[in-house]
């Protein structure tokens, strides 16, 4: 029995990297290069908030700038975000195996299959949800091996990343604090806790980030708010179950991931139930809270699972059953999580190769305009704006009672650095009018040529 855990768990990590090459080498979806650029910015020292901005919490930015050190050539910062994920759930099931839980591997393969189930992400597993899962299955990992302070120290790295992760993070601090001694819990917890807050809000404050970074906030709960009605994406209440289906259910392989769960639901106690309906519900609501329905915002829905399973496989561990249930569990597992047996390799810059060409060309502390980030990163060159995007559906989120008023700090801005390079792309032309009309067409007037389709350079 002791031989079966550690073959179990000896298999785990090479399959999951074999799994996880396909969401590793890929193209980029809409929201990468987002992440990368706020990545390099922090690289280049520049102050999350106030140098470049985004509604995103701070870690995310860390987070992005570590991956970066393996470099961009061939994708390599991928490697990063799989490496996360390997690691958060081989911490899970070894922290499972310290405590004698013969189904620990089980769980190890049951998480895995559904964290690297291609419908839920964009393209990659460099996505905000899948970086905030692995934190809260570092933090889960913790609570499990008996070490509450660095727990929550993770699980507030997770928050910390993804706001709405707290309503997963609750029920999982809340289903050990119950099984626990808890006053050295809550002691533990709480210092563990306040370690990481402390550090992200110290640097902040250090960076002169702190004050633009909480008054965000504010400025976001209007843009969520509305977030989905604005961009054509509201769906109704209703429309729950669908969206499931689409997601969850679309073909074979995606239903029978959910399987590897099954025992530990059916099987554990009646705590573990509790808790792990508890938080689903959580991160349910976390899905539907903004009627709005991006694949990859039901990642959290993998962190409700593996707390379930966690909580469970401890039950199965005496019983006869655990054996057969972990031997099911891995086999649905490892059927269902088999990518193509092709391999993927990786992909070329999201930005076109003339457009970067041009912005190389430009001297080193050149300033450039895009409405494409990914062109900051890949191109080397620094934006002239704070602003992530020309986003109209931002625009009701600046200061001021009218456009103009709203738009004048970025007139300003742009002033004081004139970019050398003016990049446009599809998204400003469908998403930016209001931004091009108030602020880029007054802005150029006759200071730049147009050298090619959306590209253009100031004049000498």
């Amino acid at each position: 029995m002791k031989h079966l855990r550690y073959v179990g768990f000896i298999l785990l990590v090479p399959w999951m990297v074999f799994a996880g090459m396909p969401l590793t080498f890929s193209g980029y979806g809409f929201d990468e290069p987002w992440f990368l650029w706020e990545g390099w910015s922090v690289r280049q020292g520049l102050a999350p908030y106030v140098d470049f901005f985004d509604f995103k919490p701070p870690v995310l930015f860390l987070t992005e700038a570590a991956a970066l050190s393996l470099g961009l050539d061939q994708q390599r910062f991928r490697l990063f975000f799989l490496g996360l994920v390997v690691v958060s759930v081989s911490a899970l099931s070894a922290a499972l195996l310290r405590r004698g839980a013969i189904a620990a591997y089980a769980v190890g393969f049951a998480v895995a299959s559904l964290a690297l189930l291609p419908a839920l992400h964009d393209s990659s597993l460099n996505d905000v949800e899948t970086i905030a899962l692995s934190y809260y299955l570092l933090g889960l990992a913790g609570f499990v091996a008996g070490l509450p302070g660095p727990g929550a120290a993770l699980l507030v790295l997770s928050v910390l990343t993804r706001e709405s992760f707290v309503f997963l993070v609750l029920p999982t601090w809340g289903a050990f604090f119950a099984r626990a001694d808890r006053r050295d819990f809550l002691r533990s917890s709480v210092c563990g806790a306040l370690v990481p807050f402390a550090a992200v809000c110290a640097y902040l404050a250090c960076v002169g980030g702190l004050a633009p970074w909480l008054e965000s906030y504010r400025r976001s709960l209007s843009f969520a708010a509305s977030y989905a009605e604005r961009i054509g994406r509201w769906d109704p209440g209703s429309r729950w179950g669908d969206q499931v289906a689409g997601h969850f259910w679309a073909g074979p392989l995606s239903l029978a991931s959910l399987l590897p769960f099954s025992p530990f639901a059916v099987f554990g106690s009646v705590r573990s139930k509790l808790w792990g309906l508890t938080a689903l519900a959580g991160a349910v609501y976390t899905v539907t809270i903004g009627h709005c329905f991006w694949c990859h915002y039901f990642v959290v829905l993998v962190g409700a699972f593996a707390l379930w399973a966690a909580l469970a496989a401890e039950d199965l561990t005496p019983a006869r059953l655990s054996l057969v249930g972990a031997a099911s569990v891995g086999l649905f597992a490892l059927v269902t999580g088999l990518p193509s047996p092709t391999m993927p390799r990786p992909c070329p810059p999201p930005a076109a190769s003339d457009v970067l060409a041009l912005v190389r060309s430009t001297p080193k502390g050149a300033w450039v305009l895009s409405t494409t980030p990914g062109v900051y990163v890949w191109g080397g060159r620094r934006a002239s704006l704070a602003q992530s995007a020309f986003l109209d559906e931002l625009v009701d989120t600046y200061p001021g009672a009218t456009d103009r008023d709203r738009f004048a700090a970025i007139r300003r801005e742009l002033e004081s650095r004139p970019p050398d390079v003016v990049v446009l792309d599809e998204l400003a032309l469908r998403r930016g009018q209001r931004h091009i009309r108030e602020v880029l067409i007054p802005f150029m007037g006759d200071r730049y040529q147009q050298v090619g389709p959306d590209l253009f350079v100031r004049k000498p």
